[in-house]
């Protein structure tokens, strides 16, 4: 409820194409009070960083430092570490194959489907189904595996439920203690990956606002990026002290994310969030600087990104 109270115009969510990068990252520690010490050093260091671009409002400037393939593949990276642990022996897809498969397949077509958009742009009902995003897909699913027998029917009952918050307090940094240095230090790379995560959602929050906003002449949305990462920030410290959780909170519930790029993501997925961002950077200097060690390249070779493009040179149509 903070963004709706405090001004930000973003349905929120978690920094959901994170999460298999901070379940890497917590597979290092036992479960139990070793791990949630690693995860509430983790949000901690996510709430410490959005804070500080809120109040010095270098959010903006601060990716618009980082390369975009390193953006891209902290994404990618994210999105081939979900699929390896559905995909692997033991996953969800192994025990429910039917299911997933075929809600799987409506959301591809939902989503993606070239014909299906051609049907949108003709068909009211068309629209209103895909403006609900992966949610036909995710019922199908549900109705399938309700049919097929792999999900079991839930048994529902009337009544209210009392949340047991004695309970709670035992998964608490309170009573579990809070996690020394050399915890922070190693969830450093992984709290920098799911905030650039993050960003890449408030950039889509911004676009979709725009998009809709000349439609209510009547009213003045003010997204700002700055009170974005503020609430942001305030949502995770909440979350770090009183209820620590591996989707972290993040600007906007988004479904799909649909970026790739190079080797950093596989790296990124495979060997955790450290050897990621090592892997980006190397490559990045590597492959993509045009500026290095005072050399820049004859701006007609290929691969530059410094070339000027003379008017003469330009085709006409």
């Amino acid at each position: 409820m903070l963004p709706a109270l405090l001004g930000v115009p973003l349905i929120p969510g978690w920094i959901t194409p994170g999460i298999p990068v901070v379940l890497l990252f917590l597979s290092d520690y036992e479960p139990g009070p070793e791990a949630i010490q690693a995860l509430f050093a983790l949000q901690f260091l996510v709430f410490i960083i959005f804070l500080f671009l809120g109040v010095t409002r270098l959010g903006s400037t601060l990716v618009d430092l980082i390369p975009r393939s390193m953006k891209g593949s902290t994404i990618i990276g994210a999105g081939i570490a979900a699929l390896m642990g559905e995909i692997e022996a033991g996953g969800r897809l192994a025990t429910t194959p039917i299911s997933l498969i075929a809600g799987g397949l409506v959301c591809l077509y939902l989503m993606f489907s070239v014909s299906f958009k051609g049907f949108v742009e003709t068909n009211s009902f068309a629209r209103k189904i895909v403006n609900y995003g992966m949610v036909p897909g995710m019922i199908v699913a549900i109705l399938v595996g309700f049919a097929t027998g792999e999900y079991a029917v839930p048994d529902v009952k009337r009544g209210i439920t009392t949340p047991n918050f004695g309970e709670l307090w035992n998964y608490l940094p309170f009573s579990v203690g809070f996690p020394d240095a050399s915890v922070f230090m190693y969830a450093i790379p992984t709290a920098v990956i799911a905030y650039v995560i993050a960003f890449g959602d408030i950039v889509v929050g911004q676009s979709l606002m725009n998009r809709v906003d000349h439609l209510r002449r009547d009213e003045d949305i003010d997204n700002s990026i700055d009170r974005v990462h503020l609430v942001t920030a305030i949502r995770n410290g909440g979350h770090a002290f009183f209820a620590p959780s591996p989707g972290l909170a993040g600007p906007i519930w988004t479904a799909v994310t649909d970026t790739m790029a190079c080797t950093m993501g596989v790296v990124l997925a495979v060997y955790g969030a450290g050897w990621g961002l090592a892997t980006g950077a190397v490559l990045y200097f590597l492959i993509e600087r045009t500026k290095l060690l005072g050399f820049t390249p004859d701006p007609d070779s290929p691969g530059a990104d410094d070339v000027i493009v003379q008017p003469e040179t330009i085709p006409k149509s």
